[in-house]
């Protein structure tokens, strides 16, 4: 259960880091197009 947990978190923790990435290109090259 406990390494269920982990992964999960992890999954969690990549998604979230994937979309504060792409929001960050994102503003960028709405900022300059």
């Amino acid at each position: 259960m406990k390494k269920r947990a982990l992964s999960e978190l992890r999954k969690v923790t990549l998604s979230n880091f994937l979309h504060c990435c792409s929001i960050s290109l994102f503003h960028q090259t709405f900022r300059n197009p």
